[in-house]
């Protein structure tokens, strides 16, 4: 089974170059639910009482605003988090094997930061412009500048120079049009001998 790595910075297009692929796909954003259910106890005990809602969930704006301007609280969230997204990436990797797929896309921003690369035998990195992310995050999640920076700022280590390790790398751009990015995804599925 090949398993492709799809990275970029916030609001390069993942999702959608993601799902050009036609293959299964392991979303770790989607699995940072999950994770946060099982460390919920952590998390409250180590950000405490003001990141719980009246309903005794974590809140997650309130407890974005301590991450995304604190590197270190940022950090110490991940320790919580990162293990147990990793442990359902490698369950959900076998599971795919187990059924005999020929691909597998995984679908993570900090895909490097997470050691997720290391299962992978292709990287793709989504290069989008700084001001075409900016107004995508405007238009999808509300985005300020000023909240558009701090994410900026968080996934500095985002970046394909990181991506040095002997697994082949990709860089595919992506300037707004779907044709454009589409091409790149076909041949890069050609040349993998996945088309």
């Amino acid at each position: 089974m090949i398993v492709i790595g799809v990275t970029g910075k916030y609001c390069s297009g993942k999702s959608y170059v993601t799902s050009l692929f036609n293959l299964p796909t392991v979303d770790v954003d989607k699995l940072g639910y999950g994770a946060m259910e099982k460390a919920k106890e952590e998390v409250i005990a180590t950000f405490g009482a003001s990141i719980v809602t009246p309903q005794g969930e974590v809140d997650r704006k309130s407890l974005g605003k301590i991450v995304f301007n604190d590197n270190e609280e940022l950090t110490k969230l991940e320790k919580l988090l990162h293990p147990h997204m990793q442990q359902e990436v490698f369950k959900l990797l076998k599971e795919h094997a187990g059924r005999g797929e020929r691909g597998v896309v995984i679908n993570a921003a900090l895909l490097k930061r997470m050691q997720l690369d290391l299962l992978c035998d292709y990287i793709c990195y989504i290069y989008a412009p700084r001001l075409l992310r900016y107004r995508r995050a405007v238009a999808r999640d509300g985005a300020t500048i000023a909240s558009f920076l701090k994410m900026e700022r968080s996934q500095r280590d985002i970046d394909y120079k990181y991506l040095t390790q002997p697994i082949p790398l990709y860089i595919l751009k992506n300037n707004g049009r779907e044709d454009f990015i589409s091409r790149q995804v076909e041949q890069f599925c050609v040349s993998i001998g996945l088309c």
